[in-house]
């Protein structure tokens, strides 16, 4: 995997990196134009490469602070392995990095970036293509296919040793930054240079680790060994926000108004698939009969509040086909 920085649009657009991803075995490779060879360029190039053939085993890259750095000082006291966002991305999919000391030493990637810069700029010249834009997508419908059947081969072994791609979920939570921050504590946390408050509910939840914790403590081997919380927020999805005026919540209330069933708004925590689906543009609401002794081991519902809350979904979805 490499970048190649050239005039690939001539003076017909700005000039730009193409990210290159070759494989050893065939010579099939997989390409996209970007500004720079960041860390998005990377990643997305080897995402791609991952939707389309599967996990490599290992990866071929330069020694650049991108894709391999040198320890810190207080790594090296704690003896620990340095490591990148791209590298850290890396070795939750089981990839290993292998930084080249020359470019010889990735001679088949080379290769391929001279290939592309006489036969790639002169085809995206034919079709005056003029933005990075366009270039991906004469790559992605015209330009790989092409080159692949002209320059790929057969391996020399049967097997195919890329791994299954995982589920795009999966590839979403690995394709991402992450940085580790302490919580102080009024529950600040310091990221960029900007201050961020953590929510009530999160505070609740790490008093109650921090309670049980506290509670639980082993003796052995002569001493006392207690416990301890390491807590780690991911924000999977925004918070649900619909106003009275949304078009789902009026909805309901002309359904509960006909059907004469008692119906209230009111906003919760927690997630839920509605918080997906809102996130994505699909505005929905959850519609609950509740729930008694909640939160409890004596949680209960009662059957005629089912029945009840049933009956508003159904004339929900006939007003809604209706309207």
């Amino acid at each position: 995997m490499d970048g190649s920085f050239h005039a690939w649009l001539e003076e017909r657009g700005p000039e730009g990196c193409l990210m290159d991803l070759v494989d050893d075995a065939t010579n099939t490779t997989l390409a996209r134009l970007g500004k720079q060879e960041t860390i998005w360029a990377a990643a997305g190039a080897l995402r791609a490469w991952i939707e389309r053939y599967g996990v490599p085993q290992s990866l071929y890259v330069d020694w650049k602070n991108l894709y391999k750095r040198a320890a810190t000082a207080q790594e090296r006291l704690r003896g620990e392995e340095p490591i990148t966002q791209f590298g850290r991305m890396c070795a939750k999919l089981g990839i290993e990095l292998i930084a080249a000391s020359s470019p010889q030493a990735k001679g088949r990637v080379e290769r391929i970036h001279g290939t592309h810069q006489d036969r790639l700029v002169k085809k995206l010249r034919r079709k005056k293509i003029a933005t990075h834009a366009q270039a991906n997508a004469y790559l992605e419908a015209e330009y790989l296919a092409e080159h692949n059947r002209r320059f790929a081969r057969a391996a020399a072994r049967p097997e195919d040793y890329h791994r299954r791609a995982p589920r795009a979920a999966e590839l979403d939570k690995i394709f991402r930054l992450e940085s580790e921050r302490v919580i102080s504590d009024d529950w600040v946390v310091r990221y960029d240079n900007r201050f961020f408050q953590l929510e009530a509910q999160s505070r609740h939840m790490r008093a109650c680790f921090d309670q049980a914790v506290a509670r639980h403590r082993v003796a052995g081997d002569g001493h006392e060994h207690a416990a301890r919380v390491e807590a780690r927020i991911d924000r999977d999805y925004d918070r649900l926000a619909l106003g009275e005026d949304a078009r789902i919540v009026r909805l309901v209330h002309r359904a509960a108004a006909a059907l004469g069933t008692p119906f209230r708004t009111r906003a919760t925590g927690g997630g839920s698939d509605a918080n997906v689906f809102t996130g994505r543009g699909l505005e929905v609401a959850n519609l609950a009969c509740g729930m008694r002794a909640i939160h409890t081991v004596n949680e209960w519902v009662d059957v005629k509040d089912i029945v009840a809350t049933a009956a508003l979904l159904v004339e929900t979805l006939r007003l809604n086909a209706t309207t």
